[in-house]
């Protein structure tokens, strides 16, 4: 549920109420519960023939679960975000944004399925604590021909390191890459041919990454 209004020709703003989604590193004392407090998430963008430029932010309330206590304890959370886009020529489109905040990993693509929200504190294990986090994506759109074009997107997510809740096999960042070429054969056919790679490190350093490539084939009846 939310509201979007129009300040003049080309500036708009909104606020909304969205279904609260919590996902929490869970421990022996630190339960994950119903959510009960919407994310409340506003934003004023400027639009214009050439692209446009956003600045959002979302304020959170986190529950939790303390099982010694048996109560349920709440954290806020907040976030900020700053994306756009520019069409510098008719054939290419350029799309970026970058966030940063606290206990908002549902936010960030990289960290949503991480149970990133809220960390267990290790000197306080009835405790939680709300992480800062940033995460950061730009991408591309060239039109080759009328019938082929290419999409690339890079992206890079980090938590920030406080030791009050981290184990050395914890995550700390991550780098993603993808370059997809696709083909519009025929009215409604398409093929695309994609190449992806990943990075993770980990809180002690640990690194690995992995590459894949696939194809896809669609035809839309």
């Amino acid at each position: 549920m939310g509201y979007v209004g129009t300040l003049g020709e080309r500036f708009s703003a909104g606020i909304s109420v969205e279904f609260p989604n919590a996902k929490i590193t869970t421990t022996n004392h630190i339960i994950a519960v119903t959510q009960t407090i919407p994310d409340i998430p506003v934003f004023i963008q400027y639009k214009s023939t050439k692209g446009h430029v956003k600045l959002s932010g979302v304020f959170r309330t986190i529950n939790y679960g303390n099982s010694s206590q048996e109560k349920i304890l709440s954290k806020q959370g907040l976030g900020i975000q700053l994306s756009g886009s520019i069409k510098p020529i008719p054939a290419i489109s350029i799309l970026g944004q970058a966030i940063y905040g606290k206990g908002i990993a549902r936010y960030i693509n990289d960290m949503a399925a991480l149970s990133l929200d809220l960390l267990p504190e290790y000197d306080n294990p009835g405790n939680a604590g709300v992480p800062a986090m940033y995460g950061a994506a730009v991408g591309l759109r060239a039109e080759i021909s009328k019938k082929v074009y290419l999409t690339s997107n890079f992206s890079v997510a980090q938590l920030d390191k406080y030791e009050g809740f981290i184990n050395d096999s914890d995550y700390r960042n991550g780098k993603y890459f993808s370059a997809t070429l696709f083909w519009r054969a025929y009215q409604n056919l398409l093929f695309a041919t994609e190449y992806l790679h990943g990075f993770r490190q980990n809180m002690n350093s640990d690194s690995g990454d992995g590459n894949r490539i696939q194809a896809l084939l669609r035809y839309s009846f």
